[in-house]
């Protein structure tokens, strides 16, 4: 490759770093509000990812999910199950949204990917993330339900991400000994400010990160941290580990609530016979 070629790779990666690095201070910088500066950064990684992902996906932030089984209502508390930033399937079918007590509710078969979302990771909010992470694997999809491009590169779960905006205050190793307890809880952990990514050791994509292009180092269990353009390969990840379905169907949960509301009546009405 001529020496002309590098500079202008170098010149192109460094201006994409810088943009998304750029968008996202300023994305969070327009949203920051010192009573509710969690909503800031939840704000900031959904308008990134609408800005670059929002015609695959729906974005949503602070919405609780539903499972086929209404399992979640015995897995988490009303609080617990809001996550932060929800990016669903468009080609969902029915586009069921639900509503009560301020809180957004949809269908977990047709959620992509979620993200929790962070100012600050410490070593209780990661613990706190992946309780909640890991309580998501009980009610994920069986099985695939789509291909991409990259084919042997996705997954058949929703892809699990967290993200904190300043990690100074966790040593690294600490961090990856967390995570090394909790490998069913997480898939992409992202540090901002550090620039810094650490992928999970069994997503496929991974495998094809063996080029000395690529800075990260590698192990079985602690996955692959990339030093450089956190941001970047956030979207890379989601962009290729995710199957797009034809179509999915989403209705089993209102099914189901649906039933249990049938059952609930038939024992209100045979309670008033007895009376």
């Amino acid at each position: 490759m001529p020496p002309e070629s590098e500079e202008i790779i170098s010149d192109l990666l460094t201006g994409l770093r810088q943009k998304l690095r750029t968008q996202w201070r300023e994305y969070r910088s327009q949203s920051y509000n010192q009573n509710t500066k969690g909503e800031a950064y939840e704000q900031a990684l959904a308008n990134l990812l609408t800005d670059y992902v929002g015609g695959a996906y729906d974005i949503r932030t602070r919405t609780a999910v539903i499972d086929d089984n209404l399992d979640c209502f015995e897995l988490f508390t009303p609080a617990q199950n809001e996550i932060d930033v929800v990016a669903t399937f468009p080609q969902a079918t029915p586009q069921i949204v639900f509503q009560s007590q301020g809180m957004t509710w949809v269908p977990y078969h047709g959620v992509a990917f979620i993200c929790e979302v962070k100012s600050r990771l410490t070593t209780t909010a990661l613990r706190n993330d992946l309780e909640k992470t890991g309580k998501l694997q009980q009610i994920e999809r069986e099985g695939s339900f789509g291909v991409t491009i990259g084919g042997n590169m996705t997954v058949n779960h929703q892809l699990k991400c967290l993200v904190y905006d300043d990690s100074s205050n966790v040593n690294e190793e600490t961090m990856v000994e967390i995570l090394e307890e909790n490998l069913e809880a997480w898939d992409l952990v992202l540090l901002v400010e550090e620039d810094m990514i650490i992928a999970h050791p069994k997503l496929p994509f991974t495998e094809t990160l063996e080029n000395p292009l690529f800075m990260y180092t590698k192990s079985e269990n602690k996955g692959s941290v990339l030093a450089r353009n956190g941001l970047f390969w956030l979207l890379t990840y989601i962009s290729v580990s995710i199957p797009h379905p034809p179509s999915l169907v989403t209705v089993n949960p209102l099914l189901q609530m649906l039933q249990n509301e049938r059952f609930m009546e038939l024992e209100d009405l045979t309670e008033e016979n007895e009376e």
